[in-house]
């Protein structure tokens, strides 16, 4: 409970010998405060200010607002008021205050009409400032005048110590914070990454579970359109207070495709009667090579494909061919220069067909598809 306190109130003139009160004025405001008083704009709530009007000569009355919702101070305009004016006032609640003035029978200079100050927060006794024993048990109003009823607690900043994981960190994923000055369940758990281009804005994540000293969350399964990055953790408290930021390496989420053999530069050896380099679109790469049936030649050679490189995070995942093999004295070697996860291939293919042998022994035929992954959302070249 609140104390008031009686203020006395003294408005000062200089007395001069003006003929009539119509030449008084009352030139301004003033606030003062503490032992000895000294002037301020800022007092504190629950203590004695002295407010002071100056001015010359005789008023007829005035009154005053005091700009915090309690009844106005007014003193009879129909008596004529010599300086000094005694009054009382208790500000009891903190903020900014406007005092306005209006006089009868002298004027009011501008900067007298009205004084804004704002009122402090009264310091408040530290909890450990217990009631004596020998005041009555059992009452709040007692209890207040010892301990803060009305400030709330200051609590340590949130820490983050350390987190888990029970997937990759990548959008789908949980993860478990564990730390201290959570609080309860409030503004937030954010990741936020550091990429130049591509960057993971501030994302919020899913609560699954918020408690003083451990929170459960979900990364959102929707996030694409950024690449692979490291980020930051923290925690924004329901007061806005955020907590120490912890690294982690966000995984974005994937996209499967097949590479267009238009993405591959092809070089085949033509030395067979027919022969076609990459003429299949369903597959990377690819070429076919026949010997004619009345030519009874062999025929052995290396084809050659280069593709593009990949490029926002996207690499080589695997690789399929078809008709690598030997068929009935034709043959295709596996090809030569596959390097998963890198961004780039060169690939060798080495093939043969007998030009004596019947029917299928003498073509050699074969297609790949060259499999990639990347961040979802964002091109491979």
């Amino acid at each position: 409970m609140k104390r008031l306190f009686i203020v006395p109130v003294f408005i000062l003139g200089l007395a001069v010998s003006f003929p009539s009160s119509a030449q008084a004025a009352i030139e301004g405001i003033e606030v003062k405060q503490g032992s000895p008083p000294v002037d301020t704009t800022s007092p504190v709530e629950d203590s004695p200010v002295t407010v002071r009007l100056l001015g010359t000569g005789n008023c007829d009355g005035f009154k005053l607002k005091w700009g915090d919702g309690t009844a106005d101070y007014q003193y009879p305009f129909s008596l004529n008021l010599p300086f000094p004016i005694p009054t009382t006032h208790t500000y009891q609640n903190p903020g900014p205050k406007t005092i306005e003035l209006t006089a009868k029978g002298c004027q009011v200079n501008a900067r007298a009409r009205q004084l804004t100050i704002t009122v402090a927060m009264a310091p408040r006794r530290p909890p450990t400032d217990r009631p004596p024993t020998d005041r009555p048990a059992g009452s709040l109003s007692q209890l207040c005048k010892y301990i803060d009823c009305f400030q709330p607690s200051v609590l340590a900043p949130p820490k983050i110590d350390k987190f888990f994981l029970f997937s990759n960190f990548t959008p789908g994923g949980t993860v478990i914070a564990l730390g201290s000055g959570f609080g309860s369940q409030g503004t937030g758990f954010f990741i936020e990454g550091t990429a130049s281009s591509h960057k993971l804005t501030q994302k919020t994540l899913e609560i699954l579970e918020w408690k003083n000293n451990y929170i459960a969350a979900k990364i959102p399964s929707n996030i694409t359109g950024v690449t692979d990055q490291a980020a930051k953790l923290y925690v924004i408290r329901p007061d806005y207070v955020k907590s120490n930021e912890l690294s982690v390496q966000f995984r974005a989420k994937r996209d499967y495709l097949v590479l267009s053999n238009s993405d591959v530069n092809a070089s085949c050896e033509e030395t067979a009667t027919f022969n076609g380099c990459n003429p299949w679109t369903q597959y990377s790469f690819g070429a076919y090579h026949q010997e004619h049936l009345l030519i009874e030649v062999s025929h052995t050679g290396t084809d050659s494909f280069s593709t593009i490189t990949l490029k926002n995070g996207w690499l080589f995942n695997s690789m399929s061919v078809d008709g690598v093999g030997p068929h009935q004295g034709a043959w295709v070697n596996p090809p030569q220069g596959f390097v998963p996860f890198s961004s780039k291939l060169d690939l060798n293919i080495k093939w043969h067909v007998d030009g004596d042998s019947p029917f299928s022994g003498n073509i050699a035929t074969y297609g790949g598809r060259l499999h990639i992954e990347g961040p979802a959302g964002i091109p491979y070249k």
